[in-house]
């Protein structure tokens, strides 16, 4: 028996460059576009009609932004997979992709095969992150980390905030249970909801963010 195929909403402000999206996700078998727009406003509407299991986001949508759209699906179903394709200027999608919980993609650095790869792995909750975009993050950190700690740090819970500062300071898992009185199960489950948030693959970056926050430039 097949496995359902996942269902896709695709959200992209010019149809041309739409409409090849699709092309190349539905050359999947396992993909699905159920539901297309152009606006994040349609985009939020369709979002609650057909329950998508991933929202794929290009930069350039006719009202808002992808940011705008990420905090939405995060605050309407956060079970909903976000991810935005986005150039590695443009920071308001990078910034705001990652504080709304998305993946994010740079289309110039990808294939086809490479743009579905990235659709299911975020559809099973993997981490997926261009190391062009890390570094693009560290460095608006450390030329302004006021610029960009709100966003970042806004989507996270004093819990995780404590989690992240005691990453800055390179503890354990086992020393940060010990320092917040937590099991250090629950630590590991904390620490991989901020690699989630802030787009991260090693806890050297996470106390990268966390040493530019704590002492900013």
């Amino acid at each position: 028996m097949s496995q359902p195929r996942l269902r896709i909403v695709l959200v992209h402000g010019q149809d041309l460059v739409r409409g090849g999206l699709k092309f190349i996700l539905e050359s999947d078998p396992g993909l699905e576009v159920v539901a297309e727009a152009s606006s994040g406003a349609e985009a939020e509407r369709l979002i609650k009609e057909v329950e998508p299991r991933v929202v794929v986001i290009g930069g350039q949508l006719l009202d808002g932004s992808a940011a705008t759209l990420c905090r939405f699906i995060q605050e309407y179903d956060d079970r909903i997979a976000r991810l935005v394709l986005a150039s590695v200027d443009d920071d308001e999608s990078l910034l705001g992709g990652l504080a709304g919980g998305a993946a994010i993609c740079l289309p110039e650095r990808m294939s086809g095969a490479d743009l579905n790869d990235a659709v299911r792995r975020v559809a099973d909750g993997q981490i997926f992150l261009d190391p062009k975009v890390t570094r693009r993050v560290l460095d608006l950190l450390v030329q302004g980390p006021d610029r960009v700690s709100r966003r970042l740090i806004d989507s996270m819970s004093p819990r995780e905030r404590a989690v992240l500062s005691l990453l800055g300071e390179g503890l354990t898992n086992r020393q940060i249970g010990e320092q917040l009185g937590i099991a250090e199960k629950t630590v590991k489950n904390y620490v991989s909801a901020i690699f989630a948030k802030l787009g991260l693959q090693r806890r050297s970056q996470a106390a990268a963010i966390a040493i530019g926050l704590a002492h900013p430039r």
